[in-house]
C-alpha cells in the first residue's frame, strides 16, 4: 500500500507540475542544530533575554548553527502588524544589534526571525507605516482583516520588501507560521486552493532573491499549501495547527 501511495502521488504531482521531495533543495544551515526562542520566552521575548541566553549558549559551548527569534519581536496592537522593524522597547536598538550580538557571542552563522503568513496573526494595523508600505500588496477581507493579496506577483512583493528590509538588519531565513489559516482568512474573499498556491508562490520567490531560500513554513499541513509551495522544501509539522 505505501508503494501504491507513493506512485499515486508522483503521479499527481507529475500532473500539476510539482515537485516532490527528491525535486527540492533542502537548505543546507538546517543540517546543523538550532535554537528557538519560542519555549524559553513565548511572546516575552527581548533582546536582554536573548543576550543573557547566548551567554548561557556561550558558557556552555553549545555549537548552535541557527538562532531564531520566534513571535514576540515584532512591532504589533491587537494582534496587527504596525511595522516591519521590531517592537522598540524589546529591541532598542532594532534587529541589527541584537544580530550582531549573537554572532559576536555564539557560533551561529544564521539568524532568522518568524512571520506570520498573514504578516502577523490578524494581518495588518490599517494607517499603520507598513500598512502604508503593502497596502498596494494587500486586500481588506470581508472579515475586516488586511492581509497579503492573494495574486502571486503582489505576495511576491508583500513578503519580499520586507524580507528584503530584514536582510539589512542582518536576517537571513524567516519561519512562515499559521499557513493553512488561510482558509479562514480568504474564505468568501477568493478561492482557497488558487489563492493559497499564488501566496506561496510569492513567499517563496522572495525568500529566494532575499534569504537563499532558507524558510521553515509552520502550521501549513493542510494540503492546499502542501501542494501550494512551489519549490520550498522544509516545513514545522506541529499540533497548534488550523483548522
Amino acid at each position: 500500500p505505501y508503494r501504491c501511495l507513493e506512485i499515486l502521488m508522483k503521479q499527481a504531482a507529475a500532473y500539476h507540475n510539482i515537485p516532490t521531495k527528491e525535486g527540492r533543495t533542502y537548505p543546507e544551515m538546517f543540517y546543523h542544530i538550532g535554537w528557538c526562542s519560542w519555549d524559553a520566552f513565548y511572546q516575552d521575548i527581548t533582546e536582554e533575554k536573548v543576550i543573557a541566553k547566548m551567554q548561557e549558549i556561550h558558557d556552555k559551548d553549545i555549537p548552535f548553527g541557527w538562532i531564531l527569534l520566534d513571535d514576540g519581536w515584532s512591532d504589533v496592537k491587537n494582534s496587527r502588524l504596525r511595522n516591519m522593524a521590531a517592537d522598540p522597547v524589546k529591541f532598542p536598538g532594532n534587529l541589527k544589534s541584537t544580530v550582531e550580538k549573537i554572532k559576536d557571542m555564539t557560533p551561529a552563522k544564521h539568524i532568522g526571525v518568524w512571520h506570520a503568513f498573514s504578516g502577523y496573526w490578524s494581518g495588518l494595523e490599517k494607517g499603520s507605516e507598513i500598512y502604508e508600505q503593502l497596502k498596494d500588496f494587500a486586500i481588506e477581507t470581508v472579515q475586516g482583516k488586511i492581509i497579503p493579496a492573494p495574486e502571486k506577483e503582489k505576495a511576491y512583493h508583500y513578503f519580499g520588501d520586507w524580507h528584503k528590509y530584514l536582510s539589512k538588519q542582518g536576517i537571513d531565513f524567516v519561519k512562515v507560521d499559521s499557513q493553512s489559516t488561510a482558509i479562514t482568512h480568504y474564505r468568501n474573499n477568493a478561492p482557497i486552493g488558487a489563492s493559497v498556491a499564488q501566496l506561496h508562490q510569492g513567499l517563496d520567490q522572495a525568500v529566494i532573491d532575499y534569504m537563499n531560500g532558507n524558510l521553515i513554513n509552520c502550521m501549513g499541513m493542510g494540503v492546499e499549501n502542501v501542494f501550494g509551495r512551489p519549490s520550498s522544501a522544509l516545513s514545522r509539522n506541529s499540533d497548534d495547527f488550523f483548522p
